[in-house]
């Protein structure tokens, strides 16, 4: 599929399902409790949010797997085999894609001419699925090899692509390591598959877990995929966004996908999404004082869309 056009996100899946007392603060498996019974109120909750991020206007909703594991899944509910863990994994995404399908026929499909929504499989990094928050530290990544996280990470991403997702967002990737083993494992298990690689970040320059952010996303653009389509920011305070896009001064060509915080941006109502476009959308873009597209944030029940681009 290839788009001249920005695509719009859903925003924050998880705090919403919060919000809406879906699950309880402090729930190790976070929004992925939706998924802990086949006929649970949670999955209907959950259907409902995609549903209601799709009416707002997002193009690409993302499934509800950020945070599973098959170790974290059977930490979690005791007695659940390998194969029900992965078939959640599955759950999640049959779940974004019920959503899509049953919100594009209720506007009539091609004949509303809008733009038909797609399912992006959401991955988290290792910490993620640890419940401990290292997923902003990357204190395991040490004790860890570029094996050690391909293996690990094979299964959520083979369960993912069974259930057929349209693209894979691997989010808040603290370090260059894990993010290289999953360039590794795309080129082994799904080479051409549209897919945006993310970072946390903890200061002006650097990435969670100490590497350079210009360094992770030159090594990241070197060695992409085919389907690689950009690289991007996100869970990292808006307040570092315009620095850290300054700390790219020399990495060219690279299409930049940003999602920050939205607790640390600018405002309730004044929330600004900046957008790094693609060197020849410069002369055609509105620009901010870094050359960066600005959209402001559009909220409706109470929903965050944070307008990303992407060119696939």
């Amino acid at each position: 599929m290839a788009s001249e056009k920005p695509l719009i996100l859903d925003g924050g899946l998880g705090s919403l399902l919060f919000s809406r007392g879906t699950f309880v603060k402090g729930d190790p498996l976070w929004s992925a409790r939706c998924l802990t019974s086949a006929e649970s109120d949670g999955r209907r909750q959950l259907r409902q949010a995609h549903l209601d991020y799709l009416a707002a206007g997002a193009h690409i909703i993302r499934s509800n797997s950020y945070q599973m594991s098959i170790e974290h899944l059977r930490k979690c509910l005791p007695g659940l085999s390998q194969e029900e863990a992965l078939e959640m994994m599955r759950d999640s995404v049959r779940i974004a894609r019920e959503a899509c399908r049953d919100y594009w026929q209720s506007i009539g499909g091609e004949s509303s001419g809008k733009t038909e929504p797609k399912v992006a499989g959401s991955i988290g990094p290792y910490g993620a699925c640890q419940a401990d928050m290292s997923e902003y530290t990357g204190a395991y990544v040490d004790c860890m090899s570029e094996e050690d996280f391909i293996e690990w990470h094979r299964p959520r991403l083979t369960a993912l692509l069974e259930a057929g997702v349209d693209y894979l967002a691997f989010e808040t990737f603290p370090a260059l390591l894990e993010a290289n083993a999953i360039l590794r494992l795309l080129q082994q298990e799904a080479p051409h598959m549209p897919a945006w690689i993310s970072f946390s970040c903890k200061d002006e320059k650097h990435v969670c877990h100490g590497e350079t952010l210009a360094s992770a996303f030159e090594q990241i653009w070197t060695n992409k995929t085919d389907g690689l389509k950009a690289v991007g920011i996100n869970c990292t305070p808006g307040r570092l966004i315009k620095p850290l896009l300054r700390s790219l001064d020399g990495v060219s060509n690279v299409p930049v996908v940003l999602y920050p915080n939205r607790e640390e941006c600018l405002g309730e109502e004044d929330e600004l999404i900046l957008v790094y476009p693609k060197p020849d959308d410069k002369e055609n873009s509105k620009e901010d004082d870094l050359g960066l597209d600005v959209n402001r944030r559009v909220t409706l029940m109470p929903i965050v869309l944070k307008k990303i681009k992407l060119y696939i």
